[in-house]
């Protein structure tokens, strides 16, 4: 498979798609209700509309988790440090 079937694959097996209007609703939608920001955006691959987070939002999240997973680790290995 090439590098774009690749990213293909991940990018839009398990995602919905839908028309610009009904992703643009959604995205509102689902920012209010879950008080998290979302947007629409033209996927390359499929030529459709998902939803989803927002770039800058994803990163924070993405650090935030290497933080936290570096913090587990750390606290783990003093356990097993004499």
């Amino acid at each position: 498979m090439s590098a774009r079937g690749d990213c293909r694959a991940s990018a839009c097996t398990h995602k919905k798609s839908y028309s610009f209007s009904r992703a643009r609703e959604l995205a509102r939608a689902v920012s209010r209700r879950h008080e998290e920001p979302m947007q629409a955006y033209h996927c390359v691959f499929c030529h459709a509309w998902h939803i989803g987070r927002p770039k800058q939002v994803r990163v924070a999240l993405e650090k935030h988790e290497r933080i936290e997973r570096r913090r587990r680790r750390e606290a783990q290995q003093e356990k097993i440090e004499p």
